[in-house]
């Protein structure tokens, strides 16, 4: 169903929630709040290093000489720099990654190409059990401001966690559950100003103990308007007149590209030399649009409670034992332009690990693991009560055993990997969906294509097992250069939508029909490396070739829903070879001065018959250059992703090449018993008309991403 707003895009946004409509003055009074009011200590408390985020790219190849070490680690300015208002826009400009692009809000990493179910995400190591990998329309349940680091893995150390596909695996550590107890009373405030949309936001975070309770507080808050482009919205303008699209001539501020979040969070942990056990509660809810040609939006919820535990040699042999649990309860409901509810997800989530860390034996480390996960997804139609709006639903249970060894000689180092899934889909048959195609023969155009083709899939019980494995070698060439290879057997079992999916999708303008006899993928993953990572000049190259066998993907029909005119997508399986190369150098020294980086990485996907999967990532080659003298940091960083031509059967458009330029300035100010970090960003200073290739085609025609945009930040911490 089809709605349009009369209402312009300051009107819109100040209907959504009375505390958004002045941005400004709430903005300027947290500062003051901050920064006007005196700050009272009991006693002078030495002053450590400011809390540190960091974002840790964990991925082969490692640095040092380790297998599972991070292989990079952007940390305190460089996380500031790059973190957005979601994941994937965080992430975007790393090596190997990019990201799709649903507006500011709702934009999901991409590892290689790869993205939904085969790119998992984790909350410290614990599944996020949001609907993010349903659609891409879908945002991702994490507020971002009190992220610590972000481990992506790949090979046998993602294992721990599920299979990869040679994709990764992305963990998001935060501080809710507190690990070491904090020595004294530590504080931070960290606000923002943003131009493009006029955006507003503040975060707050607390840490103190007891005895041997540590106790942590934490609290967010992000708005941010309609966000401004370069020009118009439709990709070439309104006389493009895209194949079978509608023009408009809308420019300036894409419609519907709003977001604005609230966060809340507590932790307790008892701490002892022996281990800790602790306890964390989080309220995270969030509203944003989906800048579709016809405009959505989405009202998120979610409240999560999650379980750590750590027990120091617990039993002989076993120097830990760690089991982590949590319940999600999810919910999220998608609105028109006029604000009538019309679907409804909902997913309660239950997730429980247990990890026996063996003593060292004859230099091997590692550790065994039982996995438990369950998932109890609906997505029901509030105007046809009753019906399934696109997905039947569903309760998937997934039992996992997994097993992790490292070992080191003096000159070589190798490691293993190996997990076994059980994965069950059981679905519910009584109840019927909404959407019907309506097809009659003479509809379905040619006498090849039977009508039966798109009647909706077999609802029914599903198992899969699957069993994946990895392993590795490093070797050092000389006291600075090393080599490495990594091969990897990774089967992901289909996930429910790819399975019994029906109906219209309006964020993608799809009507999306699944396949109930889907079987798992198979992904043959070599991979080479070659680095060097001591010295003033460090590089590494990364070459990579994954053979996948019954590649699930979505492909386009080539005919229309007669009642939506939305393009039917049905999901299918092929045999696909992914080709890739990856590399970056860099010079200087980051204690001091300048440092100077290059890098550029390439991947495509292709059928056997030589076609190319729905997507593909552009060639991309990065510049930047960062500056630091004493409390002074600088640095302007530019990423040109070139034309990407490379077009599935269903995609009309090129995505044209852009250059994303990108500036940062920032001053430490020294304060009795505190400190500042004073900043300023700029982001797209060029403003150009970026759009990503492994974006859907309906959002890349019509929603480019944000133009030019400064930042004004301060932090405030004891």
């Amino acid at each position: 169903m089809k709605y349009a707003s009369s209402m312009n895009t300051n009107q819109r946004f100040q209907a959504r929630s009375p505390w958004c409509a002045n941005t400004l003055p709430y903005s300027i009074g947290l500062i003051w709040a901050v920064f006007g009011t005196p700050v009272v200590h009991g006693q002078n408390v030495l002053l450590a290093e400011p809390p540190i985020q960091t974002i840790t790219v964990l991925a082969s190849p490692p640095n040092a000489l380790s297998l599972s070490s991070p292989v990079k680690t952007l940390s305190a300015d460089e996380l500031r720099n790059k973190l957005g208002v979601s994941l994937g826009e965080s992430l975007s400009g790393e090596l190997g990654l990019s990201a799709s692009g649903f507006g500011a809000a709702a934009s999901r990493p991409i590892i290689r190409g790869m993205e939904g179910a085969r790119v998992q995400i984790l909350e410290n190591g614990m599944a996020m059990s949001d609907v993010s990998t349903l659609s891409n329309d879908h945002a991702v349940a994490n507020g971002l401001t009190q992220t610590k680091a972000i481990e992506i893995l790949r090979g046998s150390s993602a294992l721990k966690y599920g299979p990869n596909s040679g994709s990764g695996v992305i963990n998001i550590l935060n501080d809710k559950i507190l690990t070491e107890l904090p020595t004294s009373l530590s504080a931070s405030i960290d606000s923002r100003l943003t131009s493009a949309d006029h955006g507003a936001s503040s975060g707050l975070e607390m840490s103190t103990s007891q005895g041997p309770l540590a106790i942590h507080l934490d609290a967010s808050k992000s708005v941010a308007n309609d966000y401004a482009i370069p020009s118009f919205r439709e990709l070439g303008g309104p006389n493009a007149n895209w194949p079978g699209k509608p023009n408009t001539s809308e420019k300036n501020r894409l419609p519907y590209s709003y977001s604005f979040s609230e966060n809340a969070g507590a932790g307790l942990s008892l701490i002892n030399s022996m281990g800790y056990t602790g306890v964390s509660y989080e309220h995270f809810t969030h509203q944003y649009g989906i800048p579709s040609l016809e405009g959505s939006q989405i009202q998120q919820q979610q409240n999560k409670l999650d379980l750590q535990h750590l027990s120091k040699h617990p039993l002989p042999g076993i120097d830990a034992l760690v089991f982590k649990a949590s319940s999600t309860q999810y919910q999220h409901t998608e609105l028109s332009t006029s604000w009538v509810p019309s679907t409804q997800f909902t997913n309660q989530g239950y997730d429980a690990r247990l990890e026996f860390v063996h003593q060292k034996m004859d230099h091997w480390d590692g550790l065994l693991g039982l996995g438990y996960s369950k998932g109890q997804l609906s997505a029901f139609d509030l105007l046809n009560p009753n019906h399934a709006a696109i997905v039947p639903p569903t309760e998937s249970t997934t039992w996992s055993a997994f097993w992790i060894e490292e070992k080191k000689w003096a000159d070589l180092t190798t490691d293993f990997g190996l997990r076994f899934e059980r994965v069950q889909k059981q679905p519910n048959a009584l109840v019927p969906y909404t959407d019907s195609l309506l097809f009659t023969p003479s509809m379905a155009g040619e006498a090849s294509t039977p009508t039966s083709s798109f009647q909706s899939p077999v609802v029914s019980n599903k198992a899969f097992n699957t069993l994946s494995w990895s392993t590795g070698l490093l070797y050092p060439l000389s006291d600075l250069h090393s080599a490495a290879l990594h091969y990897s057997l990774s089967q992901r079992a289909p996930a429910s939508d790819e399975l019994f999916s029906y109906g219209a999708h309006d964020a993608t303008a799809t009507f999306d029909i699944g396949k109930a006899n889907l079987v798992p993928e198979t992904a043959h993953n070599l991979e080479v490396n070659f680095m060097k990572t001591r010295g003033l000049t460090r590089w590494k190259t990364n070459f990579f070739y994954n053979k996948i066998e019954n590649f699930i993907y979505g492909a386009m029909a080539g005919l229309k829903d007669p009642q939506t005119g939305y393009e039917i997508r049905q999901f299918n399986q092929a045999d696909v070879i992914q080709k890739g190369a990856e590399a970056e150098f860099s010079m200087g020294s980051s204690s001091e001065g300048s440092v100077y980086k290059l890098f550029t990485d390439h991947v495509q996907t292709q059928f056997m018959n030589g076609s190319y999967t729905p997507l593909q990532a552009p060639v991309r080659l990065g510049l930047d250059w960062s500056y630091r003298d004493g409390d002074y940091k600088g640095g302007l960083s530019a990423i040109h992703a070139f034309k990407q031509t490379h077009l599935s059967s269903g995609e009309i458009a090129p995505t044209p090449a852009y250059t994303d330029l990108r500036a940062s300035w920032s001053f430490h100010q020294r304060l009795p018993n505190s400190d500042l970090d004073w900043y300023i960003l700029a982001k797209n200073l060029l403003n150009q008309d970026i759009r990503y290739s492994t974006t859907v085609q309906t959002l890349r025609l019509y929603a480019p991403q944000t133009g030019k945009s400064f930042t004004l930040g301060v932090k405030w911490y004891f």
